[in-house]
C-alpha cells in the first residue's frame, strides 16, 4: 500500500505544468526580452481571468515574483500599481 501524500507535499511551482494560452505566455516573453528581471520582484496583475490573469499569475509566481492580483474589489488598486515593479494589465470584457 502507497503511503499518500498530502496535498501540500505534492504541489509546487517546481513541478508545474498546465496548458498556458498564448497571451500569458507573451507577457513573460517580452518581460525577458525586455531585460526585466521578474525574481524578486512585486508583480501587479491587474484582471483574475482564466485565460490571463490567473495563468499570468501563476507564470510570474513560477519565476519567484511576489503578484497581487486586482480585481473589481481591491481597495485602492492604484495604489497597489504603484507600489509594483512589474504591473501586466489583463482585465477586459468579451
Amino acid at each position: 500500500h502507497t503511503h499518500q501524500k498530502t496535498r501540500g507535499q505534492e504541489w509546487s511551482f517546481a513541478n508545474l505544468d498546465f496548458p498556458v494560452a498564448c497571451t500569458p505566455q507573451g507577457c513573460i516573453e517580452l518581460l525577458d526580452r525586455s531585460g526585466v528581471p521578474i525574481a524578486g520582484q512585486r508583480a501587479a496583475v491587474i484582471g483574475r481571468s482564466n485565460i490571463v490573469g490567473i495563468p499570468v499569475s501563476l507564470l510570474l509566481m513560477q519565476r519567484d515574483a511576489t503578484v497581487t492580483i486586482i480585481h473589481s474589489h481591491t481597495p485602492d488598486p492604484a495604489a497597489v500599481c504603484r507600489e509594483a515593479d512589474i504591473v501586466i494589465a489583463a482585465a477586459g470584457r468579451a
